[in-house]
């Protein structure tokens, strides 16, 4: 199997929109963007676990995350996630969650509230809002 054939999938309730994007790469980052409405608050599925070939900064401009989560085994056999690929979700503001330091990562959402618990026993809640995303 091809990482570009990958399943992609949103789901929106209201004003969270939570985008799986399986192992895609750049190029096909740029067209699932095109088709994403914009939204106060978005969680990612980081793709590809982290790797350095997903996640450009085009990408993180154009889907504008409040959270990304990346699903990857602690100490795994391919080095994700990719030191730089989470520094460009920091510099964008996004709350980064990596299950290999985090564990299982739970999301709950009512369409505007977004509350996030980790395996290790973090707690995040937001509140979604159009000037960004907002921390309660």
């Amino acid at each position: 199997m091809r990482n570009d054939d990958s399943v992609v999938l949103e789901a929106r309730y209201d004003d969270v929109s939570i985008v799986l994007l399986g192992d895609i790469g750049q190029e096909v980052e740029a067209m699932v963007a095109q088709s994403l409405e914009e939204v106060p608050f978005r969680v990612v599925k980081v793709p590809h676990h982290g790797s350095g070939g997903a996640s450009s900064p085009a990408w993180i401009a154009a889907t504008r995350p409040c959270v990304a989560i990346v699903s990857a085994g602690r100490s795994n056999p391919f080095g994700h996630p990719v030191p730089e690929v989470t520094a460009r979700y920091r510099a964008a503001g996004a709350l980064v969650l990596e299950t290999g330091r985090h564990g299982a990562i739970t999301l709950e959402t009512n369409g505007r509230v977004v509350t996030l618990r980790t395996q290790t026993g973090e707690r995040f809640r937001f509140q979604a809002r159009g000037d960004g995303c907002g921390a309660t």
